[in-house]
């Protein structure tokens, strides 16, 4: 009998589930739910994800307990204190969240904590017992499932793994022979720009991937290393492959086969080298022996080549040095790990301009205040109203689902609301209608694996996780199965109550300082990308020393590195009714022209920091500022309205280019660099050259997007 992977997922839920129960009752504990809960949160579609969420789930309440009892036994006798800690504690947890390859552990660790503190408030001595419940309870639900997981059609993370993998070293393989032709002069692909898209989307998943299957496959635990080492040089390579990319539009009208006259050999050896990682995926078992490929330049060639060209060339060098150097990289490692032990070749050191250390980060700020502000106001709203529907129990509620929220403010707070009335309708009628006639757990625990395998089955799909977690943890909560069974259908009104108040109380403050809605949220981001893109073009190369300006630095660099992100997984959820199929269709062009934009910007940085001669720098030092400061003037102008469609006459900028380069021949002349000084000159020059040509694409682009209806008002 075949029996689909979704039944298969269902009834080992249902299974689990019905077991917590049972065990849990049997043993006289109380509120068995937790260990329900437990089960339902951490029921995925792989042995290995399964098991790395319940283990993350079995530390975040490890840690919650501990801190919750320190927390205890210093503000017990003062509420304000007590609260202001639970504030505090989950703000940091919304925090470390975002920024953490683990971020399931700060969640659990902040909504466990609250709900050991709230709980042990009115009775300081039960602390040490709810405490310990908590984590017998969830022990429990983790280590039935774990159980039933690995003895019952277990599926290994592994075969996905491998798949995605795959699916990106595909990817690289179409994008490196569509770039190679490019380059060589040949048709331009114009399906590349989405084909790369979607590595780095899949690209993304391999980091959480290779965590599940070092959990439940003993060959990727044993590879581990390599694998880490992997997901770096694959990163690496597909960065520089697009900065490779962008520099093409300075080549266009020169001879590549001319003037790197190992142009055609070293493509065709870049494409083999992924054709053997393809093959290598594929099941290929045989390995090669390959070495550098020089990349050298016909001087000769060159000479004729204006100062621009020469840069673009000196540029498009070194990018294919690195492109050599990151593919050996990339090939040997793949071999390490599919093909056995190896001589492993060293990944090159890349230079990155990204600092040492994380600097603060604004939105994750942002969501940790509304955490906090939420916390604290449903505090107020329990203490000084009487008779307030719930009690505690709404901070308890509030605080899992506002830093789940607040986090991810790109899932709009009304996404939530029909799989919360589904899950409380579904476990009312279980609640009303059912439970008070049964009278044995055979029963009760039919109920159990019946109503759990419907949920899990009707909520099957990936996009709909949120909905199943949610879904499940109305039903248990609201038939709240104890020993003691009682029956009040007021606990079913105070439930409605209490979600109803949370469910404004979220809206209100999810709405403050900002709108969420994601014309909105791009809106300001933007802003802040090119306020700080203008921050860093002002700063001059070999800069300050000082910390405070270092700082700035620092947090700035972080912008421009991680916003593209951001807004990438924010244009996700624009609206097409409302802002136009057109405008809709065309922004992830729009923010291929940012990705190119933060690449030259990045590039320019790490150029600025070369050693160049003092002499050229003072001969060109004002030409170079007035066109720093042009660049500059367009920034600052995107940081008070990203959304103006004025156009930029690129003639302006020619005329610019040409006084330039007269000036640097003369220089030249004049004065000749060696080839290292020449060089840092050339890549100097081509930064700036490719920033303002970037920044320039951007605002074309952003002319063609009717912006009128991202700017009207409207609510959420």
């Amino acid at each position: 009998m075949n029996i689909s992977r979704e039944v298969k997922e269902s009834l080992k839920t249902s299974l689990a589930m019905m077991l917590a129960y049972a065990i849990s009752l049997q043993m006289g504990w109380d509120r068995p739910y937790w260990a329900g809960f437990a089960v339902a949160f951490c029921s995925l579609p792989s042995l290995g994800q399964s098991l790395n969420k319940a283990t993350l789930r079995m530390w975040g309440t490890v840690m919650a307990a501990v801190v919750a009892l320190a927390v205890l036994s210093v503000a017990v006798q003062s509420r304000w204190l007590a609260i202001s800690l639970v504030a505090l504690w989950c703000a940091m947890c919304t925090y470390m969240m975002s920024g953490s390859r683990n971020p399931y552990f700060w969640h659990v660790s902040g909504f466990v904590f609250t709900i050991i503190v709230i709980d042990s408030l009115p009775q300081p001595d039960t602390a040490f017992s709810v405490a310990t419940l908590r984590l017998q309870q969830t022990a429990l639900g983790i280590l039935l499932y774990g159980l039933v997981s690995v003895f019952i059609w277990p599926y290994s993370t592994r075969k996905q793994l491998r798949a995605t993998a795959t699916s990106v070293v595909d990817a690289q393989s179409t994008l490196v022979d569509a770039y190679t032709n490019e380059f060589l002069g040949d048709s331009v692909n114009i399906q590349a720009k989405e084909t790369y898209g979607q590595m780095l989307t899949q690209d993304g998943q391999l980091s959480s991937l290779v965590a599940a299957a070092t959990t439940d496959s003993l060959d990727v635990r044993d590879a581990q290393e390599s694998w880490h080492e992997l997901l770096k040089i694959n990163a690496n390579f597909n960065e520089r492959l697009a900065l490779w990319r962008e520099g093409f539009r300075d080549l266009k009208a020169l001879d590549i086969k001319t003037i790197f006259p190992q142009a055609q050999a070293f493509s065709e050896e870049l494409c083999s080298r992924v054709q053997e990682i393809k093959a290598i995926n594929g099941g290929a078992s045989k390995r090669s022996n390959r070495e550098p490929f020089a990349i050298e330049i016909d001087l000769e060639a060159i000479q004729t080549l204006s100062h621009f060209e020469q840069a673009a060339i000196a540029t498009t060098r070194r990018d294919l040095q690195q492109l050599d150097e990151l593919s050996l990289a990339l090939l040997s490692t793949w071999q390490n790990l599919i093909l056995g032990d190896a001589t492993k070749r060293q990944p090159p050191s890349i230079e990155s301009n990204l600092p040492s250390f994380k600097p603060l980060d604004l939105e994750r700020l942002l969501a940790s205040a509304k955490v906090a502000v939420s916390l604290l106001i449903a505090f107020v709203l329990v203490v000084y109203i009487p008779d307030f529907p719930g009690g505690f129990s709404l901070l308890a509620t509030a605080c899992p689902l506002a830093i789940m929220l607040f986090n991810t403010p790109q899932i709009p707070i009304k996404s939530i609301y029909a799989p919360t009335a589904y899950g409380v309708a579904f476990g009312t009628f279980f609640y009303v209608l059912v439970m008070p006639s049964l009278s044995s757990f055979l029963g009760l625990g039919t109920m159990i694996f019946a109503a759990t395998f419907y949920l899990c089955h009707s909520f099957s799909k990936p996009e709909q996780a949120i909905g199943r977690m949610i879904g499940l943890a109305m039903f248990l909560s609201i038939i709240s199965i104890t020993n003691a069974q009682s029956y009040n259908i007021l606990s079913v009104t105070t439930t409605i109550q209490v979600w109803f108040i949370l469910f404004i109380l979220l809206g209100v403050i999810a709405q403050l300082p900002y709108s969420p809605l994601p014309e909105k949220a791009i809106f300001r981001l933007l802003k802040r990308y090119f306020s700080s893109a203008s921050f860093l073009i002002a700063q001059p190369a070999n800069g300050s020393t000082d910390g405070m300006q270092a700082l700035k630095s620092a947090y700035h660099r972080q912008v421009v590195s991680s916003l593209p992100g951001t807004l990438s997984a924010w244009s996700a959820h624009l609206n097409t009714e409302t802002l136009g199929a057109n405008s809709t269709q065309q922004f992830p062009t729009l923010l291929h022209r940012l990705y190119a934009l933060r690449y030259r910007i990045e590039a320019l940085l790490e150029a600025r920091e070369l050693k160049h001669s003092e002499l050229m720098r003072e001969y060109l030092a004002a030409d170079l500022l007035e066109w720093r400061q042009n660049i500059i003037a367009r920034l600052d102008e995107l940081a008070k309205d990203p959304y103006s469609s004025s156009s930029i006459e690129r003639s302006k900028v020619d005329d610019a280019s040409h006084r330039l380069q007269s000036k640097i021949r003369s220089c030249l002349n004049e004065h000749p660099l060696d080839t290292e000084e020449r060089m840092s000159f050339y890549r100097t020059l081509s930064a700036y050259r490719g920033a303002s040509n970037a920044l320039l694409d951007f605002i074309d682009e952003s002319s063609h997007i009717d912006w009128q209806p991202w700017r009207e008002e409207r609510f959420a």
